[in-house]
C-alpha cells in the first residue's frame, strides 16, 4: 500500500518533533529568559531565550495589520 505524500511527510516529521518538544518544555518551565550557561568556554554557551516574531522578529514590530496577522 502506497501512503499519499502529505502522510508520508507528516510520518517522517513526527519523529522529529516528539523527540524536540518535550525537552524545550522542560527547559522552559526551568529556566527564566535570559538564564545563560557556558557549556564549553568560550564556545558554546545554553541560553534561554524567545523569539516573538515571524522570520526571527522582522515583522514583530511592524504598523500593519496585516504583516503582525501574517
Amino acid at each position: 500500500m502506497t501512503l499519499p505524500l502529505r502522510l508520508r511527510w507528516l510520518c517522517s516529521l513526527s519523529p522529529s518533533f516528539s523527540s524536540t518538544a518535550p525537552p524545550k518544555a522542560w527547559f522552559e518551565s526551568q529556566t527564566v529568559e535570559g538564564w545563560r550557561q557556558e557549556l564549553i568556554r568560550n564556545f558554546i554557551y545554553l541560553v534561554h531565550s524567545r523569539n516573538p516574531g515571524l522570520a526571527f522578529g522582522i515583522f514583530s514590530d511592524s504598523a500593519s495589520a496585516g504583516t503582525r496577522t501574517i
